[in-house]
């Protein structure tokens, strides 16, 4: 072999033992784990962030129809709630009493 070719495959074996020698584990490495999968995202998040995730480790987790149809029941009791205590204040306000009204 001449050597032109032998340093081209020396510098290539060097090149590409290096790019190895960068490479990170499963899970991009990243994170105080050091490779493992989840990473940290549950200590930026909000109570209403936990309750609303849908993650793999979530209690109820549902896809597609079944979850428009769970956010669509909590939604709806969360307005009959504001609506009852609208109503209880107005009551309130005009002086009728709980027992007393329509």
């Amino acid at each position: 072999m001449s050597k032109r070719v032998l340093m081209f495959l020396v510098a290539s074996l060097i090149a590409g033992g290096s790019a190895v020698a960068y490479a990170r584990g499963g899970g991009g490495g990243g994170g105080m784990g050091g490779g493992g999968m989840g990473g940290m995202s549950g200590s930026h998040m909000s109570s209403q962030g936990m309750a609303n995730t849908n993650g793999p480790e979530a209690a109820d987790r549902d896809r597609g129809r079944e979850r428009a149809e769970d956010r669509q029941r909590e939604r709806a009791a969360s307005r009959e709630a504001a609506t009852e205590q609208k109503r209880a204040r107005s009551r309130n306000q005009n002086g009728e009493t709980a027992g007393s009204g329509r």
